[in-house]
């Protein structure tokens, strides 16, 4: 049987136990996480937020913020999941939300590696 972190207590309690342990950001968390960095009353009509059946809310992205602190230092996001979230984002992100925000997120993942780290 699989123990799951329930809350940001619990979470807490395994990143001070397990000092190695690495957060890995997929896909929908890391758009939830640029979608509600750029505005969080976007996050309701984000094509990229919506059409997958979630409807994130800014408590989702709150949540993400706490969780990511916990881990500081050892988040990964690997190269598949820059390439899929720049897909999406060209494809389904239309003018004025796109260029201002996601662009600086593109300048900043060219210098990157195998890996990013925040």
């Amino acid at each position: 049987m699989i123990n799951t972190l329930s809350n940001l207590e619990e979470i807490a309690i395994f990143r001070r136990n397990y000092h190695a342990a690495k957060l890995i950001i997929d896909t929908n968390t890391l758009l939830l996480l640029f979608v509600g960095t750029y505005d969080l009353n976007y996050l309701s009509s984000c094509p990229l937020m919506t059409d997958n059946g979630k409807n994130y809310k800014s408590r989702d992205f709150d949540v993400l913020k706490k969780i990511i602190q916990i881990f500081v230092g050892n988040v990964v996001i690997t190269p598949h999941v820059l390439s899929e979230v720049n897909m999406l984002v060209r494809k389904r992100i239309k003018e004025p939300h796109r260029t201002p925000h996601f662009g600086s997120y593109a300048k900043h993942g060219s210098n990157t590696h195998t890996v990013f780290r925040l």
